[in-house]
């Protein structure tokens, strides 16, 4: 199934996310925008080009440990 990725007023959450301060993404045109459904006034843009990267380091294990302690 394809998605056309360019804008939503849509926010989607991780199937993934539990507790109480679940990350919402939706895409708009040219970018992004993420936000903590907890704080929903605070909203970060990011453009194409930065989420694209960011993702691919998920992928590639950047994070992996991350919040976890020493």
């Amino acid at each position: 199934m394809s998605r056309d990725n360019t804008k939503s007023d849509e926010w989607l959450r991780s199937s993934l996310s539990s507790g109480g301060s679940p990350v919402e993404v939706r895409f708009i045109s040219g970018g992004v925008q993420v936000r903590n459904a907890a704080d929903p006034g605070v909203v970060i843009t990011y453009t194409a080009a930065e989420w694209r990267d960011f993702l691919g380091g998920a992928v590639n294990g950047e994070f992996d440990g991350f919040g976890q302690g020493s």
